[in-house]
């Protein structure tokens, strides 16, 4: 059973919100992303609207039209453009399959000597998976949201790889593959966690607030002033994504016996026994994703 913390105070919070504003550029999405958020945010917004900001990025519309032409989705016909995109995909599925592909070209980023790219790629994209499987089953609307909060849920490991390798690097010695562990070391260490920095991360990207709350609080979701459904969701997929052999937070550290916080199940209302039912689906799904995905992961 995990030990839950106490909420961060509101002073802790700001100076949080300060650090990552001064470190933001470090992992920092492309403008393109940041508009497409606002749109698909927007009610005012239309499909068309969404078409036209991908289409003014052309590498993010090459690699959209290749993926969604691929094996992975299937389809019986080619899709040439955009907007045929969004018409059979729909704007919340595109908008997820836009930022797997944002995501690649920041997780490129992650310093090699610390975390192999690869392994924290897959761990991110199994947890998004995860997730929209537990949605799915929970019956949640719009699905692709946990996806999108499950695949950024460590986001803010990347600030914390990039301005403190050294202190980083004990940190991840010390927690041994176990990301509960390590939470709470860094907490030890610099006061605050990854979730904490993830959270504040997206605020500043001004992604919405039951997608901060999932990412904020996936080791803690009782600690959710709002979104706590969310949180347990993304809580309960990162387990699942660290009892999987290839979606573990680290490669030696998949393991049969972690099991979600007891709260969580609460939140969400799900029976545990769902981790044991999602688990081959899950497997192969992230090896069809990870086919599709992990090619440019290293070097978009």
């Amino acid at each position: 059973m995990l030990v839950r913390l106490p909420l961060k105070d509101t002073g802790m919070r700001e100076e949080i919100a300060s650090f990552v504003e001064d470190v933001s550029a470090l992992v920092s999405p492309p403008e393109v992303w940041v508009r497409l958020n606002e749109v698909v945010n927007d009610p005012r917004s239309a499909a068309s609207d969404v078409a036209e900001v991908i289409g003014r990025d052309t590498s993010l519309t090459a690699r959209v039209l290749q993926i969604v032409n691929s094996p992975y989705y299937n389809f019986p016909s080619r899709v040439d453009t955009i907007s045929r995109a969004v018409t059979i995909l729909g704007t919340n599925d595109l908008f997820s399959l836009a930022t797997a592909v944002t995501a690649a070209r920041v997780f490129a980023n992650v310093p090699c000597e610390l975390v192999r790219p690869e392994d924290f790629w897959r761990h991110a994209i199994c947890t998004g998976l995860a997730a929209r499987q537990l949605a799915r089953q929970r019956g949640v609307l719009h699905v692709e949201r946990l996806y999108v909060a499950g695949l950024l849920h460590d986001i803010g490991s990347l600030v914390l790889y990039r301005k403190f390798p050294s202190k980083i690097s004990a940190v991840l010695m010390a927690a041994e593959g176990d990301e509960e562990v390590l939470y709470r070391v860094e907490q030890d260490m610099f006061g605050f966690d990854h979730a904490e920095i993830g959270g504040a991360l997206l605020e500043l990207w001004k992604l919405p607030p039951t997608l901060l709350s999932a990412v904020r609080h996936h080791h803690d979701p009782e600690q959710a002033n709002g979104g706590r459904l969310e949180a347990g969701l993304v809580h309960i997929a990162n387990v699942a994504a660290n009892r999987c052999e290839d979606g573990a937070f680290m490669a030696t550290g998949a393991s049969q016996e972690l099991v979600p916080d007891p709260v969580a199940w609460r939140l969400t209302g799900l029976d545990p026994a769902v981790l044991d039912t999602i688990g081959a689906e899950l497997a192969q799904e992230l090896e069809q994703a990870t086919a599709v995905f992990m090619p440019r992961a290293n070097h978009s």
